[in-house]
Order: C-alpha cells, then structure tokens, then sequence
C-alpha cells in the first residue's frame, strides 16, 4: 500500500514539513533525487562543508586512476571497488515496495566510470568534481545512481540529519542503528528492520545540476569548438527525431581536456535551486490530493465488496474505470492533467491519479482486495488482486505517446513473466494447462506429424528469445557459465543493407561497453575496424584471431575477405582447459543450479 510519511508516522503534516524533510510516499516511487551541488549550499547544520566529504572519497580514486596501468590491476581493482555503492534501503524519497531502494552502482558500472575517469585524467583533469558529471555522458548513469553515491558518501550525516527531526517530532517506532562504530535512534522502515532515512526537501530536485544539458549550451557560449559540435549534434538528432546521445557528448566532450575542463567550471558556478514542492509543477506529489479530493466530491457506489472470482474482480474494476473515466470527461478532472504553463503533466501523473481514485473507492466502499501500484519487477501500472490466482493488472497510457503501442508491448511481456498463469515460449502463448493429458504446448507437439519429431526432438530443450542484443547480452552478463557468440550487424556503409540494420555508432558502442564488462565468456565476429579495435583490446584481456574466407557476390564473382574473431578472456581461459569456467558451491549443486550469478 501507499502511504506518505506523516501518515505512516501519525504526525500532523505541517509539523513535518517545518522540519523541512520530504515527505514522501512509502511504497511507491517519488522521483526525485539528492542533488550533491544542492548539498554543498544548504545551511542545514548536518550537511555544512560536505564539499571536503566528496573531496576526501574521490581524490584517493582519482590518484589510483593516474597509477593505474591498465584493466585488471591493483590500482584499477581498487578504484573499482570504491566507485561500488550499495542501493540505499530505506532513504525516504518514495522507493516502491517491489525494491525498497535504489538500484545502486555494480561492478559492472563501477568498471566503466573507472574506464571514464582513466580517460578523463589521462586528459590532466583531476577534479573529484568529475565524478559528480560523468552521468552526463555515461550510458546507464542517471539521477538515481547520482543520489545513491551522494547518500552512500555522507550516510552518517543523512543519519545525524534523521536523528535530530525524528527526536524533535518524537517519531515511533525507532531503532537503534549501527554506523562506523557509533549508535543512531532512528525510525523503523515499514520492513521492520531498515533505517528510514529522512532527507531534506531542499536537496532534492528531478533533474540534478550535474545531469543538466543546458550546461553544454552555456558552455557553447564561449566554447567555439563545443558550440560548433554541439550544434551539430543537436542538428543530426532532430533531423532523426530523437534526443543527442551520450556517446555523441561524450566524444564531444573528450575530444580536447579544455571542454571537459570548461563543462566542470560551468557545472561549480551553476544557478542552485531545488524542486518548489508547494507549487509541484511536475504533479510528483499532487496527484494524491486531487485523486482523493475527486473520489470524495463524487462518489462510487460499489456493490461487489466481497469479489471472490477473476470475474467479480473485473466487475469491481470497469465500474472504477468507468467512473474514472466519467471524472475526467465530464467532471472536468482533465483540468489536473495540465501544469501552470498548459502543457500537459508527465504520464506517470495520470497512472498515479488513477490509483488513487481507485485506492479511495475501494476503501470507501470496504471492498476487500489487495490494491498496490508499480507491482512487481514489471512497469505496470496498477494492481487488484484476491487470493492467489485472482489479479487484474491495469497499464495506463498517454496516447500522444510517440512509444504507446511499444510500452503496452513491453508491459504485456513483463506481465506474461511474472504473473502465474502466465507464461510465454518462443513459439506459442497459451493459459490452458490441460489437454489430452498433457501440458496445452506439450500437447500441440505432439500431435504433429511423425516427420516433425526430429525437429521436437532438437528444440525442446532450447530457449529462443526475440529482443535487443544489447537486453540479452545483459540478462547474462554476469553468468560465467554461459557462452555468448556476438555477430553483429557490420558497422560499415553497404550498397545493399539487411532488412534490419544497426549502423548507428552508438548501438556498437553500447554493445562493446557491455562485452568488456562481461563476467560469461564472449565471442564476437565481423570485419576488422577501428571501433572494435580499440575496445577490444590485449589489454582488457581480448585475444584477435584474423580468418581468410571467400564469399560470393550477386552476379557470381569470388572475393577473398579477412573476417576477425575477437576473444575474452574467459572464452580464452576455458577453451585452453577445456571446461567451463565456474566451480558450483556445495549448495548450488544440491539445488541443482547449472548458471549462477557471480558478481
């Protein structure tokens, strides 16, 4: 369920607000994010001068990263682990129920900010500031990440934070909490075993300073050479309708130390303003009141309070949906879906508005059902269920979303993997588990001719998945056990393309960030070229074998090609051994496990 905090606390909202801490709703995500330049100008006494905190934890990074020779080292290893940071349990800035936390950094990210930051100071820049903008032009680090390295970095001073305004509100139920050998009182987190870290409203915003674009811009204001890239940029990707990547920026960027070095200064001088949580222009938190406000001014009767079935369930849903419906078509509730300046509120507003109309009907009317938003591991968007079996899952949509028939696709896919019931193979979709005897799909087999067999026979222990190679390559990334064999689309300029292509020098390059980063072994074919090359290096433990092969064109003329296999190092390491590469603990074998995790 949803709550925000004073309610969870059973505090007057305003004595919780003139403390100046967020109050945030457990149990569903809340978007907005600690900003570290925002917590180097705030006066609250616990976070006076954390610019010597952030000095202090990059500056010793930033010496092994001038040390450091290459992957694999003791200076790289360790600078790997200290850019490691663990999700946040319990910091109060809404985390869903289906984590309770950030996402946190890995060994795999860890790995690729080290290779950023080798980059960077081998440019001559050395300021720990560096770390804070790297999101910029860092695939997979976003606002989350940021805020969940700044709360790691100054967890004590968060603690001593939440120890003062939960003593002064005499907040329960409280704890008492372990941190760098010394003891906090802090409140308990709904899990009962979590601190739940209070954060100051002033230092959060949706967008951190760091993570800004518009800096480029004024960047661009004396900076010819980024101004005259920039625009270029920005050019090619509205002629492409979409957004500059950041690979682009960060070819950008890294092409002279002067750019960096320039974005840096821009970024400590910035403007420092927070998000204006009493006009919430964004919608983060007023969807709750109107939702509320608008369930009560009118009203649902709903009969079916008891629903036992799937199908009292539904009835219980089309009348909510109706009356929802009805509340924004003619009770003029559209009038919400618009912020101050016209333009229409995020999509996430309207998801939120939705269950708390729903939330408010199903308590006005005690109908007994589990009701929970963002459920599950899968974007989707609102959740009734009964008992076991019993769910209904809604997904709600903006239809001027250029990506609609794509989201309900990927919400369909999740749904089909989590939910019981549910399920999905390469080849069929079926909810019936009970034909002739046998499973519905095993059935459909074998009732195909006996000329098919062979082919049952082959397939039947195979998994085929229909997705980005980037998606896949990720679900694996960190199973030593499997063996991933990469042909892409070559990245060169053809007469004649494949239907699908993947010529965007972005698309190999998130590839090859993620095949450095592999922990499973890989194999990756195509023609030699400069991209490749530079990423798949000796030096990060891949081995390049050249093969002469003869191809034929259309018209019937032989041509003689050099085709190149590039190896990791674990692909390397098991074909000399002749075994895969992982050694399964005691309980893994009596669980049966063939491909475990290893992070």
């Amino acid at each position: 369920m949803v709550v925000p905090l004073n309610i969870y606390f059973k505090v007057a909202i305003e004595r919780l607000q003139k403390t100046g801490a967020l109050n945030a709703y457990l149990g569903i995500d809340t978007n907005v994010f600690v900003d570290p330049a925002l917590l180097r100008s705030t006066q609250i006494p616990e976070f006076r001068d954390v610019t010597n905190d952030f000095t202090d934890y990059f500056s010793p990074i930033i010496k092994l990263l001038k040390a450091t020779k290459g992957i694999g080292d003791i200076a790289w290893e360790t600078a790997v682990k200290k850019l490691r940071f663990r999700e946040e349990h319990g910091a109060a800035l809404g985390y869903s129920s289906a984590g309770g936390s950030g996402r946190g950094i890995g060994e795999g990210l860890a790995e690729l900010i080290v290779q950023r930051g080798k980059e960077i100071v081998d440019l001559g820049i050395d300021d720990p500031a560096l770390f804070e903008v790297i999101g910029l032009f860092q695939e997979g680090f976003g606002p989350d990440l940021l805020s969940d390295m700044a709360v790691s970095i100054l967890k004590s001073r968060f603690f001593a934070y939440t120890e003062r305004v939960a003593a002064d509100l005499k907040l329960t139920p409280t704890k008492t909490f372990r941190l760098k050998s010394k003891e906090w009182t802090l409140p308990v987190h709904p899990d009962g075993k979590t601190a739940l870290i209070l954060v100051p409203s002033e230092v959060l915003t949706p967008l951190p300073i760091a993570l800004d674009r518009s800096e480029i811009a004024e960047v661009a204001q004396f900076n010819a050479e980024v101004r005259d890239a920039w625009n270029a940029i920005v050019a090619a990707a509205a002629k492409e309708k979409r957004d500059p990547s950041k690979t682009e920026i960060r070819e950008m960027l890294l092409a002279r130390p002067k750019n960096l070095a320039d974005l840096i200064a821009v970024y400590k001088k910035a403007a420092r303003r927070g998000y204006d949580f009493a006009r919430d222009t964004l919608g983060l938190f007023s969807w709750d009141y109107y939702g509320r406000a608008a369930a009560e001014k009118f009203p649902l009767k709903i009969a079916q309070a008891r629903p036992k079935t799937t199908a009292e369930l539904m009835q219980v849903l089309n009348l909510i949906v109706a009356q929802f419906k009805k509340n924004i078509e003619d009770n003029k509730l559209y009038e919400v879906l618009y912020g101050e300046n016209g333009e229409p509120r995020p999509e996430v507003f309207g998801q939120r508005l939705f269950y708390a109309i729903a939330d408010s009907y199903c308590a006005a009317n005690d109908v007994d059902l589990s009701r929970e938003p963002n459920p599950g591991n899968g974007p989707v968007d609102f959740k009734l269920s009964v008992g076991y079996h019993g769910r209904v899952l809604v997904e709600i949509k903006k239809s001027m979303n250029p990506r609609l028939l794509h989201g309900f696709e990927t919400q369909l896919d999740a749904i089909g993997k989590r939910e019981t019931g549910i399920k999905r193979s390469g080849f069929s979709y079926s909810q019936s588990y009970s034909r002739n005897g046998h499973e519905a799909r095993v059935s459909r087999w074998n009732s195909m001719p006996e000329r098919l067999r062979r082919v049952v026979e082959r397939l039947k222990e195979i998994r085929i998945e229909h997705r980005d190679a980037r998606d896949l390559l990720k679900m694996f990334l960190n199973r030593p056990a499997t063996l991933v064999y990469l042909d892409p689309p070559y990245l060169m300029d053809r007469d004649h393309g494949y239907k699908v292509d993947a010529n965007e020098r972005e698309f190999h390059v998130e590839l090859l960030d993620l095949c450095i980063r592999a922990k499973c072994m890989v194999l990756v074919s195509g023609y030699s070229n400069r991209l490749y090359n530079s990423y798949l290096t000796k030096e990060r433990g891949w081995q390049k074998q050249v093969i002469e092969t003869h191809t034929r064109t259309t018209n019937g003329k032989n041509l003689t090609r050099k085709e190149v296999l590039w190896k990791n190092r674990f692909f390397t390491s098991a074909s000399e051994a002749g075994r895969v590469p992982i050694r399964l603990s005691k309980k893994e074998k009596r669980n049966f496990k063939v491909n475990p995790v290893r992070l």
